[in-house]
């Protein structure tokens, strides 16, 4: 029921909190806009070599609450769309000041990309340029089957903004059949 994925939601986030990690109890746009302001220029010109140049993340804490953050990710879809589009700017903004993790840092870039589509006019090719950079990750990952069926319906919906459908269709399939 609706009702039990916004008490996860709830419980996540007081845990996160516990880790140093808060967010508003009501996300709004403008929190959203804040963000996107805020990390677009660190963005500009994303690769895969610039992701795996950053150092690992090392920090046992901030791990948990990119873990925590990424379960949020998935359990806000349900009840609190908003807040699942702010989660991801927190966490590529922890992978930009602790390391790169290849199972957590992906998903940021990705749902993010989502959220700049949504809610930022001019980022489509910085939302593709994303979604790019996550499936050269995500093809060297030891995990990549999974990411890519979790993901694969993302990645596809961006890039319908830029590549021809039949090119969105197969990366679906792709994801559906690594799922």
């Amino acid at each position: 029921s609706q009702a039990q994925y916004a008490d996860a939601s709830f419980g996540i986030l007081i845990v996160l909190s516990s880790f140093g990690e808060s967010f508003p109890e009501e996300v709004t746009e403008s929190h959203l806009t804040n963000e996107i302001h805020a990390i677009t220029p660190m963005l500009e010109g994303m690769t895969k070599a610039k992701m795996l140049n950053l150092s690992t993340m090392t920090d046992i804490i901030k791990l948990q609450a990119m873990k925590f953050m990424d379960l949020l990710t998935s359990l806000s879809i349900y009840s609190s769309p908003m807040l699942m589009h702010l989660v991801p700017f927190r966490m590529t903004k922890l992978t930009f000041s602790f390391g790169f993790n290849d199972q957590y840092s992906v998903p940021g870039l990705v749902f993010m990309s989502q959220a700049l589509l949504q809610y930022s006019n001019n980022n489509i090719w910085l939302a593709t340029q994303l979604t790019r950079t996550a499936e050269c990750l995500i093809k060297d990952n030891p995990n990549s089957h999974a990411l890519r069926g979790r993901l694969a319906l993302i990645i596809g919906s961006v890039q319908c903004f830029v590549e021809p459908l039949q090119s969105a269709v197969a990366k679906l399939m792709d994801g559906y059949n690594s799922a």
